[in-house]
Protein backbone atom coordinates (compact mmCIF):
# COMPACT_ATOMS: atom_id res chain seq x y z
CA UNK A 1 0.00 0.00 0.00
CA UNK A 2 1.46 3.36 -1.07
CA UNK A 3 1.93 6.25 1.37
CA UNK A 4 -0.73 8.27 -0.46
CA UNK A 5 -3.27 5.48 -0.10
CA UNK A 6 -2.42 5.07 3.59
CA UNK A 7 -2.89 8.79 4.23
CA UNK A 8 -6.19 8.83 2.33
CA UNK A 9 -7.54 5.78 4.16
CA UNK A 10 -6.55 7.21 7.53
CA UNK A 11 -8.17 10.53 6.64
CA UNK A 12 -11.42 8.89 5.53
CA UNK A 13 -11.62 6.55 8.55
CA UNK A 14 -11.09 9.38 11.01
CA UNK A 15 -13.52 11.56 9.08
CA UNK A 16 -16.20 8.86 9.21
CA UNK A 17 -16.02 8.72 12.99
CA UNK A 18 -16.32 12.49 13.22
CA UNK A 19 -19.07 12.40 10.59
CA UNK A 20 -21.20 10.19 12.82
CA UNK A 21 -20.92 12.80 15.56
CA UNK A 22 -21.61 15.58 13.04
CA UNK A 23 -24.61 13.72 11.67
CA UNK A 24 -26.10 13.12 15.10
CA UNK A 25 -25.48 16.72 16.18
CA UNK A 26 -26.67 18.39 12.98
CA UNK A 27 -29.74 16.18 12.70
CA UNK A 28 -30.72 16.68 16.32
CA UNK A 29 -30.18 20.45 16.32
CA UNK A 30 -31.87 21.05 12.96
CA UNK A 31 -34.84 18.96 13.99
CA UNK A 32 -34.97 20.76 17.33
CA UNK A 33 -34.67 24.26 15.89
CA UNK A 34 -37.11 23.95 13.00
CA UNK A 35 -39.57 22.03 15.16
CA UNK A 36 -39.54 24.71 17.87
CA UNK A 37 -39.78 27.53 15.32
CA UNK A 38 -42.71 25.83 13.60
CA UNK A 39 -44.52 25.51 16.92
CA UNK A 40 -43.71 29.09 17.99
CA UNK A 41 -44.55 30.91 14.78
CA UNK A 42 -45.64 28.37 12.18
CA UNK A 43 -44.05 27.95 8.77
CA UNK A 44 -43.83 31.75 8.40
CA UNK A 45 -41.21 31.85 11.17
CA UNK A 46 -39.41 28.89 9.58
CA UNK A 47 -39.47 30.90 6.35
CA UNK A 48 -37.78 33.86 8.10
CA UNK A 49 -34.98 31.60 9.32
CA UNK A 50 -34.73 30.01 5.89
CA UNK A 51 -34.50 33.40 4.13
CA UNK A 52 -31.58 34.52 6.28
CA UNK A 53 -29.94 31.11 5.82
CA UNK A 54 -30.26 31.69 2.08
CA UNK A 55 -28.54 35.08 2.46
CA UNK A 56 -25.63 33.38 4.20
CA UNK A 57 -25.48 30.66 1.57
CA UNK A 58 -25.56 33.31 -1.16
CA UNK A 59 -22.59 35.05 0.48
CA UNK A 60 -20.68 31.77 0.38
CA UNK A 61 -20.87 31.86 -3.41
CA UNK A 62 -17.96 34.31 -3.16
CA UNK A 63 -15.83 31.28 -2.35
CA UNK A 64 -15.80 30.61 -6.13
CA UNK A 65 -14.20 27.21 -5.65
CA UNK A 66 -11.31 28.54 -3.56
CA UNK A 67 -11.75 26.02 -0.72
CA UNK A 68 -11.68 22.96 -2.98
CA UNK A 69 -8.93 24.45 -5.14
CA UNK A 70 -6.76 25.08 -2.08
CA UNK A 71 -7.34 21.55 -0.77
CA UNK A 72 -6.39 20.13 -4.18
CA UNK A 73 -3.35 22.40 -4.54
CA UNK A 74 -2.04 21.78 -1.01
CA UNK A 75 -2.60 18.04 -1.35
CA UNK A 76 -0.81 17.86 -4.70
CA UNK A 77 1.88 20.58 -4.39
CA UNK A 78 2.22 21.33 -0.68
CA UNK A 79 1.44 24.37 1.48
CA UNK A 80 4.56 26.32 0.49
CA UNK A 81 3.32 26.46 -3.11
CA UNK A 82 -0.19 27.58 -2.12
CA UNK A 83 0.60 29.96 0.77
CA UNK A 84 1.09 33.14 -1.36
CA UNK A 85 -2.37 32.67 -2.90
CA UNK A 86 -3.93 32.05 0.51
CA UNK A 87 -2.38 35.29 1.85
CA UNK A 88 -3.86 37.31 -1.01
CA UNK A 89 -7.27 35.73 -0.53
CA UNK A 90 -7.34 36.36 3.23
CA UNK A 91 -6.26 39.98 2.77
CA UNK A 92 -9.02 40.56 0.20
CA UNK A 93 -11.57 38.96 2.49
CA UNK A 94 -10.48 41.16 5.42
CA UNK A 95 -11.00 44.30 3.31
CA UNK A 96 -14.45 43.06 2.28
CA UNK A 97 -15.32 42.40 5.93
CA UNK A 98 -14.42 45.99 6.91
CA UNK A 99 -16.62 47.46 4.18
CA UNK A 100 -19.47 45.09 5.08
CA UNK A 101 -19.22 46.10 8.75
CA UNK A 102 -19.39 49.82 7.91
CA UNK A 103 -22.22 49.26 5.46
CA UNK A 104 -24.10 47.20 8.01
CA UNK A 105 -23.91 49.96 10.59
CA UNK A 106 -25.37 52.46 8.13
CA UNK A 107 -28.05 50.07 6.85
CA UNK A 108 -29.17 49.18 10.36
CA UNK A 109 -29.42 52.84 11.36
CA UNK A 110 -31.34 53.86 8.24
CA UNK A 111 -33.43 50.81 7.39
CA UNK A 112 -34.15 49.04 10.66
CA UNK A 113 -33.92 45.49 11.94
CA UNK A 114 -34.24 43.62 8.63
CA UNK A 115 -31.36 45.54 7.06
CA UNK A 116 -29.24 44.96 10.17
CA UNK A 117 -30.11 41.25 10.19
CA UNK A 118 -29.13 40.84 6.54
CA UNK A 119 -25.86 42.75 7.09
CA UNK A 120 -24.97 40.56 10.09
CA UNK A 121 -25.79 37.42 8.14
CA UNK A 122 -23.50 38.54 5.31
CA UNK A 123 -20.75 39.16 7.85
CA UNK A 124 -21.34 35.63 9.16
CA UNK A 125 -20.95 34.31 5.63
CA UNK A 126 -17.66 36.20 5.22
CA UNK A 127 -16.44 34.69 8.50
CA UNK A 128 -17.34 31.22 7.27
CA UNK A 129 -15.41 31.84 4.04
CA UNK A 130 -12.33 32.77 6.06
CA UNK A 131 -12.68 29.70 8.25
CA UNK A 132 -13.04 27.44 5.20
CA UNK A 133 -9.89 28.85 3.57
CA UNK A 134 -7.87 28.51 6.75
CA UNK A 135 -8.99 24.97 7.52
CA UNK A 136 -8.22 24.01 3.89
CA UNK A 137 -4.61 23.81 5.09
CA UNK A 138 -5.52 20.90 7.36
CA UNK A 139 -7.74 19.32 4.72
CA UNK A 140 -4.95 19.41 2.14
CA UNK A 141 -2.72 17.68 4.70
CA UNK A 142 -5.16 14.74 4.93
CA UNK A 143 -7.03 16.01 7.99
CA UNK A 144 -10.50 16.50 6.57
CA UNK A 145 -12.16 15.85 9.92
CA UNK A 146 -11.27 19.32 11.24
CA UNK A 147 -13.73 20.77 8.72
CA UNK A 148 -16.48 18.65 10.25
CA UNK A 149 -15.51 19.63 13.79
CA UNK A 150 -15.66 23.36 13.04
CA UNK A 151 -19.04 22.82 11.41
CA UNK A 152 -20.37 21.24 14.61
CA UNK A 153 -19.11 24.21 16.63
CA UNK A 154 -20.93 26.65 14.34
CA UNK A 155 -24.19 24.69 14.26
CA UNK A 156 -24.30 24.23 18.04
CA UNK A 157 -23.68 27.92 18.74
CA UNK A 158 -26.00 29.06 15.95
CA UNK A 159 -28.89 26.96 17.24
CA UNK A 160 -28.38 27.88 20.90
CA UNK A 161 -28.10 31.59 20.13
CA UNK A 162 -31.11 31.60 17.78
CA UNK A 163 -33.36 30.08 20.44
CA UNK A 164 -31.81 32.05 23.28
CA UNK A 165 -32.23 35.41 21.52
CA UNK A 166 -35.65 34.72 20.01
CA UNK A 167 -37.58 35.17 23.23
CA UNK A 168 -36.11 38.55 24.33
CA UNK A 169 -36.40 39.73 20.70
CA UNK A 170 -39.62 37.89 19.78
CA UNK A 171 -41.00 40.97 18.12
CA UNK A 172 -37.98 41.04 15.78
CA UNK A 173 -37.01 37.42 15.11
CA UNK A 174 -34.94 38.40 12.08
CA UNK A 175 -32.63 40.40 14.36
CA UNK A 176 -32.26 37.48 16.78
CA UNK A 177 -31.38 35.15 13.93
CA UNK A 178 -28.90 37.63 12.41
CA UNK A 179 -27.00 37.97 15.69
CA UNK A 180 -26.95 34.17 16.05
CA UNK A 181 -25.45 33.75 12.58
CA UNK A 182 -22.84 36.44 13.24
CA UNK A 183 -21.58 35.22 16.62
CA UNK A 184 -21.44 31.59 15.43
CA UNK A 185 -19.47 32.71 12.38
CA UNK A 186 -16.95 34.56 14.54
CA UNK A 187 -16.48 31.47 16.70
CA UNK A 188 -15.95 29.30 13.62
CA UNK A 189 -13.23 31.49 12.10
CA UNK A 190 -11.51 31.81 15.49
CA UNK A 191 -11.38 28.01 15.76
CA UNK A 192 -9.92 27.66 12.25
CA UNK A 193 -7.26 30.27 12.99
CA UNK A 194 -6.33 28.43 16.17
CA UNK A 195 -5.92 25.15 14.24
CA UNK A 196 -3.42 26.64 11.74
CA UNK A 197 -1.69 29.18 13.99
CA UNK A 198 1.62 27.28 13.82
CA UNK A 199 1.76 27.41 10.00
CA UNK A 200 3.76 30.22 8.42
CA UNK A 201 0.97 31.65 6.27
CA UNK A 202 0.44 35.22 7.42
CA UNK A 203 3.90 36.58 6.60
CA UNK A 204 5.52 36.33 3.20
CA UNK A 205 4.93 37.12 -0.48
CA UNK A 206 1.43 37.36 -1.92
CA UNK A 207 0.19 36.05 -5.25
CA UNK A 208 -1.35 38.13 -8.00
CA UNK A 209 -4.88 37.99 -9.38
CA UNK A 210 -3.76 35.89 -12.36
CA UNK A 211 -2.48 33.14 -10.07
CA UNK A 212 -5.76 33.16 -8.12
CA UNK A 213 -7.74 32.76 -11.33
CA UNK A 214 -5.49 29.90 -12.39
CA UNK A 215 -5.98 28.24 -9.00
CA UNK A 216 -9.78 28.34 -9.24
CA UNK A 217 -10.07 27.39 -12.93
CA UNK A 218 -12.93 24.92 -13.20
CA UNK A 219 -13.48 24.86 -9.44
CA UNK A 220 -15.15 28.29 -9.50
CA UNK A 221 -18.11 27.61 -11.82
CA UNK A 222 -18.63 24.18 -10.29
CA UNK A 223 -18.82 25.62 -6.77
CA UNK A 224 -21.16 28.40 -7.90
CA UNK A 225 -23.59 25.78 -9.15
CA UNK A 226 -23.21 23.50 -6.12
CA UNK A 227 -23.73 26.31 -3.62
CA UNK A 228 -26.01 28.50 -5.68
CA UNK A 229 -28.88 26.07 -6.22
CA UNK A 230 -30.11 26.21 -2.63
CA UNK A 231 -30.19 30.00 -1.98
CA UNK A 232 -31.47 30.82 -5.48
CA UNK A 233 -34.23 28.25 -5.01
CA UNK A 234 -35.22 29.82 -1.70
CA UNK A 235 -35.29 33.33 -3.17
CA UNK A 236 -37.45 32.12 -6.07
CA UNK A 237 -39.92 30.38 -3.77
CA UNK A 238 -40.08 33.38 -1.44
CA UNK A 239 -40.69 35.78 -4.34
CA UNK A 240 -43.19 33.66 -6.25
CA UNK A 241 -45.09 31.79 -3.52
CA UNK A 242 -44.42 33.47 -0.16
CA UNK A 243 -42.98 32.59 3.24
CA UNK A 244 -45.29 29.63 3.96
CA UNK A 245 -44.27 27.86 0.74
CA UNK A 246 -40.62 28.58 1.54
CA UNK A 247 -41.15 27.11 5.01
CA UNK A 248 -42.62 23.95 3.48
CA UNK A 249 -39.68 23.56 1.10
CA UNK A 250 -37.17 24.23 3.89
CA UNK A 251 -38.68 21.65 6.23
CA UNK A 252 -38.99 19.05 3.46
CA UNK A 253 -35.42 19.63 2.32
CA UNK A 254 -33.84 19.66 5.77
CA UNK A 255 -33.72 15.94 6.54
CA UNK A 256 -32.30 14.83 3.14
CA UNK A 257 -29.73 17.63 3.27
CA UNK A 258 -28.63 16.93 6.84
CA UNK A 259 -28.26 13.18 6.27
CA UNK A 260 -26.46 13.56 2.94
CA UNK A 261 -24.13 16.43 3.83
CA UNK A 262 -23.15 15.05 7.22
CA UNK A 263 -22.09 11.73 5.71
CA UNK A 264 -20.88 12.84 2.28
CA UNK A 265 -18.70 15.62 3.67
CA UNK A 266 -16.14 12.97 4.68
CA UNK A 267 -15.70 12.15 1.00
CA UNK A 268 -13.98 15.50 0.49
CA UNK A 269 -10.92 13.58 1.71
CA UNK A 270 -10.85 11.98 -1.74
CA UNK A 271 -9.88 15.29 -3.36
CA UNK A 272 -6.34 15.59 -1.95
CA UNK A 273 -6.08 11.81 -1.62
CA UNK A 274 -6.76 10.90 -5.26
CA UNK A 275 -4.86 13.88 -6.67
CA UNK A 276 -1.67 11.77 -6.83
CA UNK A 277 -3.32 8.42 -7.60
CA UNK A 278 -4.15 8.86 -11.28
CA UNK A 279 -1.79 6.28 -12.79
CA UNK A 280 -0.25 2.82 -12.40
CA UNK A 281 -0.91 0.76 -9.28
CA UNK A 282 -2.35 3.82 -7.55
CA UNK A 283 -5.25 3.77 -10.05
CA UNK A 284 -6.26 0.32 -8.82
CA UNK A 285 -6.13 1.58 -5.22
CA UNK A 286 -8.24 4.59 -6.24
CA UNK A 287 -10.92 2.29 -7.67
CA UNK A 288 -11.01 0.35 -4.43
CA UNK A 289 -11.34 3.54 -2.38
CA UNK A 290 -14.22 4.69 -4.58
CA UNK A 291 -15.97 1.33 -4.28
CA UNK A 292 -15.71 1.51 -0.50
CA UNK A 293 -17.08 5.06 -0.57
CA UNK A 294 -20.11 3.94 -2.63
CA UNK A 295 -20.77 1.21 -0.07
CA UNK A 296 -20.63 3.67 2.82
CA UNK A 297 -22.94 6.10 1.00
CA UNK A 298 -25.50 3.38 0.38
CA UNK A 299 -25.53 2.23 3.99
CA UNK A 300 -25.33 5.60 5.78
CA UNK A 301 -27.35 7.79 3.38
CA UNK A 302 -29.63 5.64 1.21
CA UNK A 303 -30.78 3.47 4.12
CA UNK A 304 -31.85 6.33 6.46
CA UNK A 305 -33.43 8.26 3.59
CA UNK A 306 -35.59 5.27 2.64
CA UNK A 307 -36.75 5.02 6.25
CA UNK A 308 -37.65 8.71 6.40
CA UNK A 309 -39.44 8.59 3.04
CA UNK A 310 -41.67 5.72 4.08
CA UNK A 311 -42.24 6.94 7.63
CA UNK A 312 -42.59 10.64 6.67
CA UNK A 313 -46.13 11.17 8.08
CA UNK A 314 -45.17 9.78 11.50
CA UNK A 315 -41.89 11.65 11.64
CA UNK A 316 -43.39 15.00 10.60
CA UNK A 317 -46.23 14.67 13.11
CA UNK A 318 -43.77 14.19 15.96
CA UNK A 319 -41.33 16.81 14.70
CA UNK A 320 -43.68 19.64 13.74
CA UNK A 321 -46.94 18.68 15.38
CA UNK A 322 -48.50 18.56 11.90
CA UNK A 323 -48.31 16.54 8.71
CA UNK A 324 -50.09 17.26 5.47
CA UNK A 325 -49.91 15.57 2.04
CA UNK A 326 -48.10 18.53 0.42
CA UNK A 327 -45.31 18.45 2.99
CA UNK A 328 -45.01 14.64 2.87
CA UNK A 329 -44.89 14.51 -0.93
CA UNK A 330 -42.36 17.36 -1.11
CA UNK A 331 -40.10 15.58 1.38
CA UNK A 332 -40.37 12.34 -0.58
CA UNK A 333 -39.57 13.99 -3.91
CA UNK A 334 -36.43 15.63 -2.53
CA UNK A 335 -35.40 12.44 -0.71
CA UNK A 336 -35.63 10.32 -3.87
CA UNK A 337 -33.31 12.72 -5.69
CA UNK A 338 -30.87 12.81 -2.79
CA UNK A 339 -30.60 9.04 -2.40
CA UNK A 340 -29.96 8.66 -6.15
CA UNK A 341 -27.40 11.44 -6.39
CA UNK A 342 -25.55 10.63 -3.13
CA UNK A 343 -24.23 7.34 -4.52
CA UNK A 344 -22.41 9.31 -7.23
CA UNK A 345 -20.76 11.76 -4.80
CA UNK A 346 -17.46 9.81 -4.63
CA UNK A 347 -17.13 10.26 -8.39
CA UNK A 348 -17.83 13.99 -8.05
CA UNK A 349 -14.62 14.31 -6.02
CA UNK A 350 -12.74 11.83 -8.21
CA UNK A 351 -13.50 13.87 -11.34
CA UNK A 352 -11.95 16.95 -9.74
CA UNK A 353 -8.94 15.03 -8.40
CA UNK A 354 -8.24 13.62 -11.87
CA UNK A 355 -8.40 17.00 -13.62
CA UNK A 356 -11.92 16.92 -15.12
CA UNK A 357 -13.26 19.84 -13.09
CA UNK A 358 -13.94 22.13 -16.05
CA UNK A 359 -15.99 19.50 -17.91
CA UNK A 360 -17.99 18.74 -14.78
CA UNK A 361 -18.59 22.45 -14.22
CA UNK A 362 -20.00 22.98 -17.72
CA UNK A 363 -22.50 20.14 -17.35
CA UNK A 364 -23.45 21.36 -13.87
CA UNK A 365 -24.18 24.88 -15.13
CA UNK A 366 -26.48 23.53 -17.84
CA UNK A 367 -28.48 21.30 -15.49
CA UNK A 368 -28.78 24.08 -12.86
CA UNK A 369 -30.13 26.61 -15.37
CA UNK A 370 -32.63 24.09 -16.77
CA UNK A 371 -33.82 22.89 -13.33
CA UNK A 372 -34.23 26.38 -11.85
CA UNK A 373 -35.93 27.74 -14.96
CA UNK A 374 -38.36 24.83 -15.08
CA UNK A 375 -39.05 25.15 -11.36
CA UNK A 376 -39.66 28.89 -11.59
CA UNK A 377 -42.10 28.43 -14.50
CA UNK A 378 -44.03 25.75 -12.62
CA UNK A 379 -44.09 27.85 -9.46
CA UNK A 380 -45.24 30.99 -11.30
CA UNK A 381 -48.05 29.10 -13.01
CA UNK A 382 -49.30 26.97 -10.11
CA UNK A 383 -47.93 28.52 -6.87
CA UNK A 384 -47.42 24.87 -5.86
CA UNK A 385 -44.11 24.23 -4.11
CA UNK A 386 -44.32 20.50 -4.90
CA UNK A 387 -43.91 21.22 -8.61
CA UNK A 388 -40.80 23.27 -7.87
CA UNK A 389 -39.46 20.49 -5.63
CA UNK A 390 -39.87 17.94 -8.43
CA UNK A 391 -37.95 20.17 -10.86
CA UNK A 392 -35.25 20.70 -8.21
CA UNK A 393 -35.08 16.93 -7.64
CA UNK A 394 -34.68 16.25 -11.36
CA UNK A 395 -31.76 18.67 -11.35
CA UNK A 396 -30.12 16.68 -8.54
CA UNK A 397 -30.57 13.43 -10.43
CA UNK A 398 -29.07 15.01 -13.55
CA UNK A 399 -26.12 16.15 -11.44
CA UNK A 400 -25.53 12.57 -10.33
CA UNK A 401 -25.62 11.38 -13.93
CA UNK A 402 -23.06 14.06 -14.85
CA UNK A 403 -20.77 12.88 -12.04
CA UNK A 404 -20.81 9.34 -13.45
CA UNK A 405 -20.36 10.45 -17.06
CA UNK A 406 -17.38 12.71 -16.38
CA UNK A 407 -15.62 10.32 -14.00
CA UNK A 408 -16.05 7.41 -16.41
CA UNK A 409 -14.21 9.49 -19.00
CA UNK A 410 -11.08 8.96 -16.88
CA UNK A 411 -10.25 5.54 -18.41
CA UNK A 412 -13.56 3.94 -17.35
CA UNK A 413 -13.06 4.86 -13.71
CA UNK A 414 -16.73 4.32 -12.79
CA UNK A 415 -16.96 0.95 -14.53
CA UNK A 416 -13.80 -0.31 -12.87
CA UNK A 417 -14.84 0.96 -9.44
CA UNK A 418 -18.36 -0.48 -9.54
CA UNK A 419 -16.94 -3.93 -10.26
CA UNK A 420 -15.52 -3.84 -6.73
CA UNK A 421 -18.80 -2.78 -5.08
CA UNK A 422 -20.67 -5.59 -3.21
CA UNK A 423 -23.78 -5.04 -5.33
CA UNK A 424 -25.72 -8.10 -4.17
CA UNK A 425 -25.20 -7.29 -0.49
CA UNK A 426 -26.26 -3.66 -0.97
CA UNK A 427 -29.36 -4.61 -2.97
CA UNK A 428 -30.42 -7.03 -0.22
CA UNK A 429 -29.76 -4.38 2.44
CA UNK A 430 -31.85 -1.67 0.72
CA UNK A 431 -34.64 -4.11 -0.16
CA UNK A 432 -34.81 -5.22 3.47
CA UNK A 433 -35.02 -1.58 4.64
CA UNK A 434 -37.97 -0.98 2.31
CA UNK A 435 -39.73 -4.23 3.21
CA UNK A 436 -39.44 -3.75 6.97
CA UNK A 437 -40.68 -0.16 6.90
CA UNK A 438 -43.56 -0.85 4.51
CA UNK A 439 -44.61 -3.69 6.82
CA UNK A 440 -44.54 -1.35 9.84
CA UNK A 441 -46.58 1.26 7.94
CA UNK A 442 -49.35 -1.17 7.07
CA UNK A 443 -49.59 -2.91 10.44
CA UNK A 444 -53.20 -2.66 11.73
CA UNK A 445 -52.10 -1.03 14.99
CA UNK A 446 -53.53 2.26 16.21
CA UNK A 447 -50.87 4.22 18.13
CA UNK A 448 -50.21 7.87 18.80
CA UNK A 449 -47.57 9.60 16.69
CA UNK A 450 -45.10 9.51 19.58
CA UNK A 451 -45.44 5.77 20.19
CA UNK A 452 -45.37 5.07 16.43
CA UNK A 453 -42.13 7.01 16.15
CA UNK A 454 -40.60 5.09 19.05
CA UNK A 455 -41.65 1.77 17.48
CA UNK A 456 -40.17 2.71 14.10
CA UNK A 457 -36.92 3.91 15.69
CA UNK A 458 -36.45 0.79 17.83
CA UNK A 459 -37.20 -1.68 15.03
CA UNK A 460 -34.93 0.07 12.52
CA UNK A 461 -32.12 0.43 15.06
CA UNK A 462 -32.20 -3.26 15.91
CA UNK A 463 -32.53 -4.37 12.30
CA UNK A 464 -30.09 -2.12 10.48
CA UNK A 465 -27.39 -0.66 12.73
CA UNK A 466 -25.59 -4.04 13.20
CA UNK A 467 -25.99 -5.04 9.53
CA UNK A 468 -24.85 -1.60 8.35
CA UNK A 469 -21.72 -1.73 10.51
CA UNK A 470 -21.02 -5.26 9.27
CA UNK A 471 -21.29 -4.19 5.61
CA UNK A 472 -19.00 -1.21 6.06
CA UNK A 473 -16.34 -3.13 8.00
CA UNK A 474 -16.40 -6.10 5.65
CA UNK A 475 -15.91 -3.93 2.59
CA UNK A 476 -13.38 -1.39 3.96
Amino acid sequence: MSEQEQLTRRNMKRSRVIVLVVFATNAALNVLLLGILARLGGLDLVGTWSFLSAVQLFTLLADYGVTNALVYSIGRNGLQFSAPMLRTLLLSLSVAAVFCFLGGLGAGFLRGSWAAAIAMTIMAGISQLGSNWLIAIRMGQHEQYWFNIKTVIRVVLQTALALGLYFPLSGRPELAFGVAFLLAGFAEVAFSWWMVRSEDIFAGPRAGAKEILTLTRGFGPLTLVQRGMDPISRFLISALAGAAALGTFTVAQRIPVVINQAVSEALRALLPGLSRMDRGQDREAACKLLAEAVTVQTVLVVGPLLIFMIQAPVFLSVWLGQSDPLLVNTLRALSVATLISCVTTPFFWASQAFGRTTTLARLSVIRAVVALSLGAIILAMTRNVLGFAIAYALGQIASGAANLHVANGCDHLVTQSLKKVPRTQLIIFTAFVVLVNLTISYLPISLSSGFSFMLVSIINSIAFIPSGIFLIRRNS
